[in-house]
């Protein structure tokens, strides 16, 4: 049987980009990404921008704002091979700087547990959704 590499509408699954930050790993939506690269350094200063934003960069004609993923989950950066996300929310772009991109995997939306059952659901800096268990892992969706 051939292992078809996207999901088809209907079919209740997802695929997860899988990535590190730190020692945790993350993953997002493949329908969510655009553009998976190396770390730009052309990334110009956004004034008086929230911490985690590191700046902006032109991506296809559009600029885009770049946020930190390291900021906002508190870990140390400088040892970590760095990769950008270029994802779409909303018809919004957004780059993400992360570490090392893993590779994609596929499952299935029933088994998401739900973040609430371990993170303040009212709290504002909630970006994870809730996580997936693959053998003895645990994977972190973040919100879309």
């Amino acid at each position: 049987m051939e292992n078809k590499i996207l999901t088809q509408s209907g079919t209740n699954e997802l695929e997860i980009i899988e990535f590190h930050i730190g020692s945790g790993i993350y993953g997002i939506n493949v329908a969510k990404v655009s553009q998976i690269t190396k770390y730009i350094d052309n990334i110009s200063d956004y004034p008086n921008s929230a911490p985690a934003v590191k700046g902006i960069i032109n991506y296809r004609g559009d600029v885009i704002p770049v946020i930190n993923l390291f900021k906002i989950l508190e870990i140390p950066e400088k040892e970590h091979k760095q990769m950008m996300i270029i994802t779409k929310f909303n018809e919004q772009t957004i780059c993400f700087i992360v570490g090392a991109v893993r590779g994609i995997h596929k499952d299935e939306w029933r088994n998401l547990e739900s973040s609430h059952k371990f993170m303040d659901a009212d709290s504002s800096q909630q970006y994870i959704i809730g996580g997936f268990k693959k053998g003895r892992r645990t994977y972190i969706h973040i919100r879309s």
